[in-house]
């Protein structure tokens, strides 16, 4: 009930966001600050109709709550009409009446589909807090989910509610969104083990209650603004100040946890870490672009839906018992961005040099001839993705992610020998030591078909002699093996294997099959990185490579 009672209404307000494309909200045409001064009149508004300017001031004190809400929350239904004294300038009164905006330049149906993107991201990231809180209830997870409630509660629809419910729900949307900074301080502290000590402790006890005593605060303020007409300003400042410190002070921890945890925690803030750079990263390019140029409001929206990156993220470290590197996405956005960026280059070079040779783009017969060479061309790129595809890995592995290269290198060399292998002893050797050293892997255990058909551990790395693989999951395995002739990742069978195998980073989670011919000689198991890291799907086919070069090495010896 908690849950639901914290998450329920910003849930129920990004579901009303859903219906706003198809609303007409609309405004009287100015904005102003608490204090009635006209800062902006947009040309062709009603306000500007009336005769508004920048400078003029609206005499706060003679407005009914409802005008005050109307001043301050500037969206309104259109054909909404309120009459505005004016203070400052002419002394007269205004009656203002919202028309219906025509369309903008970005109005389409582009930008509505990223609008409902962005809303439905918003939907996404309460549900997955939720769904934390529920699944793994710890007082970071609650964190998390004040943190995430608080972010997601804007509405262009709260200045169509009468002032009471104004005041009501701007209470909760403050208290909330003060409360996102102490509360990303407390996960801050606790991420990922839920456990905090030292000077920490205070900070994780006293936070929550810091944001508490600013409620009252918020009710006065909001109370005073619609129904006394008082400027507010101050205090939204001094709060905007005081929330931008927290938000500094969560940062700064983050990195100190990240530069004192072990190796063993580190895999898991780095993907959280990553996911708030990704989320905020969007909305600090957007802020920092608005500023020099004029953004495209449809990559506006999809830069802050990015923000749904953090929840997956945190979800994903918390529930999962293992990672992946973070350095394998960045590694493959780097080499798809940059094989996208060389195809789309060379169809444009190319479109571009045909046009200007034939200089007739887009009459009849050149437009067709470009049409014709541009698809000629892609037909080309498509036959040598592949290379251009292994090229760009190479080149970007070589010079950016030099071990990762290496360790490439060296499996594929290693894929090689055992193509070529002398004995089935040196097969063995190779899977135990020499792949578990040059990939860093926890454990490996290789079992050997016997003459009662069943497998047997005949050499192992990780494991102790207590580790005795169950002889069902042995079958179960076998069965798999046999009927996808791949890989098989251990979690996907159900039940799972737990009995009979190490635990923490020597459990295995991958079975490779060896086959002798057509028949299954071997399998190996093996486990993830020291510290929580998984295989990564690259890693997972370099080790297929090689387990496919010792069945083909197998089939060598057996024709000697």
């Amino acid at each position: 009930m908690a849950v639901v009672a914290l998450a329920g209404i910003p849930f129920v307000v990004a579901l009303i966001n859903l219906a706003t494309p198809f609303v007409p909200l609309t405004k009287f045409g100015f904005t102003a600050g608490r204090d009635g001064a006209i800062t902006t009149v947009s040309p062709s508004s009603a306000a500007s109709k009336a005769g508004l300017k920048p400078g003029d001031r609206f005499d706060v004190a003679t407005l009914s709550p409802q005008e005050r809400v109307y001043l301050n929350w500037a969206w309104v239904l259109a054909g909404t009409s309120a009459e505005f004294r004016l203070s400052k300038g002419p002394a007269r009164s205004v009656t203002l009446v919202a028309r219906t905006r025509s369309a903008p330049a970005h109005s389409t149906d582009t930008y509505f589909a990223l609008y409902e993107f962005l809303v439905l991201s918003n939907i996404a990231v309460l549900l997955l807090s939720a769904a934390l809180a529920l699944a793994y209830p710890s007082r970071m997870a609650w964190a998390f989910l004040f943190y995430a409630a608080g972010s997601q509660l804007g509405s262009h629809f709260i200045a169509l509610l009468s002032p009471p419910w104004v005041v009501a729900f701007s209470v909760y949307h403050g208290m909330l969104w003060f409360a996102m900074a102490p509360a990303l301080i407390v996960f801050a502290l606790r991420f990922p083990t839920n456990r905090v000590g030292g000077a920490g402790k205070i900070a994780d006890r006293w936070l929550p209650w810091f944001a508490v005593a600013a409620a009252p605060l918020f009710i006065v303020a909001n109370v005073a603004l619609v129904y006394r007409g008082v400027d507010t300003s101050l205090f939204e400042n001094s709060v905007t100040i005081v929330s931008t410190v927290l938000y500094c002070a969560a940062v700064a921890i983050f990195a100190a946890r990240y530069i004192t945890e072990g190796p063993e925690h580190r895999p898991r803030m780095a993907w959280v870490i990553a996911s708030f750079l990704a989320g905020y990263g969007g909305i600090i390019i957007w802020s920092i672009s608005d500023l020099v140029t004029s953004v495209p409001p449809n990559l506006a929206l999809l830069l802050s839906a990015l923000n749904v990156a953090v929840p997956i993220a945190v979800l994903y470290t918390i529930s999962q018992q293992r990672v992946i590197s973070v350095w394998y996405l960045v590694n493959k956005a780097l080499i798809f961005a940059t094989v996208v960026a060389i195809v789309i280059g060379l169809i444009v070079l190319l479109d571009s040099l045909t046009a200007r040779r034939l200089e007739e783009r887009f009459s009849g017969a050149g437009l067709a001839t470009v049409v014709a060479v541009n698809a000629a061309a892609g037909l080309v790129l498509g036959f040598f993705l592949p290379r251009l595809y292994g090229a760009t890995r190479d080149f970007v592995d070589r010079y950016f992610f030099r071990k990762q290269y290496r360790v490439r290198q060296q499996m594929l060399h290693l894929a090689e020998r055992l193509a070529y292998a002398d004995s089935k002893e040196q097969i063995d050797d190779v899977l135990v030591d020499s792949v578990v050293t040059t990939m860093e892997i926890g454990s490996v255990a290789i079992f050997v078909r016997g003459q009662d058909g069943a497998f047997h551990r005949k050499a192992a790395r990780g494991w102790n002699q207590r580790n005795m693989l169950d002889h069902s999951d042995s079958q179960r395995l076998v069965r798999a093996f046999e009927r996808s002739r791949r890989a098989v990742r251990l979690a996907d069978l159900r039940p799972p294997i737990v009995r009979g195998v190490p635990r923490g980073d020597a459990a295995p989670t991958m079975g490779f099959p060896i086959f002798d011919q057509h028949s299954l000689s071997r399998f190996v198991l093996f486990s993830g990185h020291p510290y929580g890291l998984d295989l990564d799907p690259s890693e997972a086919r370099l080790l297929w490579d090689v387990t496919r070069g010792a069945s083909r090495g197998l089939a060598f010896l057996g024709q000697l």
